[in-house]
């Protein structure tokens, strides 16, 4: 299977450094502009399914994809949706950090007050990432999502540990796309990974 995961445009709260989570997110002007690129970039490949996250900012986010894709079957899924930040959401995502790190505890396993961890977000995605392999397996499908979730899936395809200095390394930019094989052997490959050339365009 071939696999686009990409994250959604520019929001209001990415400018204010809010930790959205589960929170709808407005696209700025840029971030529609970002998409609008994103939609170009896409515009030819061959695309056979879409599962996008239910909230807004990548819901939009893939409207503008789905443009120059009309006929093809999309389904929005809350398993693609950024990790739960519980109470910390709307809050800065500063205050989140400094939770975290004053809790002595794993950077993958730590969750905030009725929130998620890194490996929650994580193990759903993959539940999902399983059942659309087994109904895509020769087809070409795309993602779309959010920052930190996305970070999760794409060190678990690459074998990378999910740890600090890995997460902040892979964390994609707004509208980044890699563009993976799924291999039912888990020999994945990346023929691209986190690119934003055509914002440069």
């Amino acid at each position: 299977m071939r696999l686009f995961i990409t994250r959604h445009g520019e929001t209001e709260g990415n400018l204010r450094k809010i930790h959205q989570g589960h929170l709808p997110g407005v696209l700025t002007k840029v971030g529609i502009e970002q998409a609008r690129k994103l939609a170009l970039r896409l515009k030819d490949e061959k695309i056979d399914a879409a599962y996008v996250s239910d909230l807004d900012r990548a819901k939009d986010t893939a409207e503008e994809i789905l443009l120059f894709h009309p006929h093809i079957h999309v389904t929005c899924t809350p398993l693609l949706r950024e990790a739960s930040g519980g109470v910390f959401e709307g809050k800065l995502g500063k205050d989140l950090l400094a939770e975290k790190k004053a809790s002595g505890e794993p950077f993958d396993t730590w969750h905030p007050k009725d929130g998620e961890s890194w490996v929650d977000a994580r193990t759903r995605v993959l539940m999902l990432l399983k059942g659309v392999y087994d109904e895509h397996k020769n087809e070409t499908v795309l993602f779309v999502s959010h920052g930190g979730v996305m970070t999760t899936l794409l060190l678990y395809l690459q074998g990378k540990p999910l740890d600090e200095q890995h997460f902040q390394q892979y964390h994609p930019g707004n509208t980044a796309v890699s563009i993976i094989e799924i291999r039912g052997d888990k020999a994945h490959h990346f023929h691209v990974l986190n690119s934003t050339d055509h914002l440069k365009e």
